[in-house]
């Protein structure tokens, strides 16, 4: 598949365009470190973009999904990346487990969290090969949204907690925020000790404080217009993707409008304060 790497700055009307990649498989994750660059999940393997070069697999084999630690690292069906400076941070897709590698010793892979048989926690033991799922770094803690059941876990001292959502699809506010519904969450942004959540298929994007207050800041259950799949908080905006499109709005206002029109995906911040995004070449 040929994908674009684009940036675009907020006020500028056309993106640039910073390097094209072509890879066999589809692209599902990206984030970005000042170390390493951006870096992408593609099919089993793992690459990175430095500057206009484009390394994969740097990680994993670009042939095989398997499971493996140590410097031969496999990884099985990964899907969700989170970068903290020098060690990224993987799920599994069948969602077993977690894991942590480090980029700048021989890449070696260990277990963070899970253990690649099963977790009895709730509906995700039953889920396989296709769990939609993203992440972020709060800390300490690894925060991951589950949007097949609606919610969003905690993984902390390898331990699986409950955060937010109960299961049950839906939308509101509950006295214990941990018990509040989520009706398809996916994408995650932690900005100024907020924790900012695509809350897709209730077409909005929360905010989640560390005082545990849970507000609406754009979109409503009742505006079928958009669904968010990720969502970025830059300065005082707040850009989310849906349909393709990426969307921006003021952090007080519930008004968007387009700053990118076309097919995008997997959007990411990088340096110069640009917003970072994948196009598929076809689309362009």
């Amino acid at each position: 598949m040929k994908y674009q790497l684009k940036r675009k700055i907020f006020g500028k009307q056309n993106p640039e365009k910073i390097t094209e990649i072509n890879i066999p498989y589809k692209i599902t994750d990206l984030c970005y470190s000042e170390e390493n660059g951006f870096i992408f999940i593609s099919g089993p393997a793992i690459g990175t973009i430095k500057g206009d070069k484009v390394l994969y697999p740097i990680v994993g084999n670009a042939n095989n999904h398997n499971y493996s630690v140590g410097v031969n690292t496999e990884f099985l069906y990964p899907s969700s990346i989170c970068c903290d400076k020098k060690m990224l941070y993987v799920t599994q897709n069948n969602f077993q487990s977690l894991v942590k590698v480090n980029l700048n010793d021989n890449r070696s892979m260990e277990l963070f969290a899970g253990n690649n048989k099963a977790i009895n926690y709730g509906h995700m033991s039953k889920l396989r090969q296709n769990v939609s799922c993203k992440m972020v770094k709060i800390n300490s803690q690894l925060i991951v949204s589950l949007a097949e059941i609606n919610k969003c876990i905690r993984f902390r001292d390898n331990v699986i907690e409950k955060f937010l959502g109960t299961g049950h699809g839906g939308y509101s506010v509950a006295s214990d925020v941990g018990l509040s519904l989520l009706n398809g969450p996916k994408g995650l942004f932690n900005k100024d000790d907020k924790l900012y959540i695509a809350d897709s298929n209730n077409n909005c994007i929360r905010s989640l404080s560390l005082s545990g207050k849970l507000e609406l800041v754009v979109g409503h259950p009742l505006n079928k217009e958009i669904s968010p799949t990720e969502v970025i908080v830059n300065n005082n905006y707040v850009f989310f993707v849906s349909n393709g499109n990426i969307y921006v709005t003021g952090k007080n206002t519930n008004s968007y409008s387009v700053f990118y029109s076309g097919i995008t995906s997997n959007m990411s911040l990088g340096p110069e304060k640009g917003i970072y995004f994948l196009e598929k070449e076809n689309a362009i």
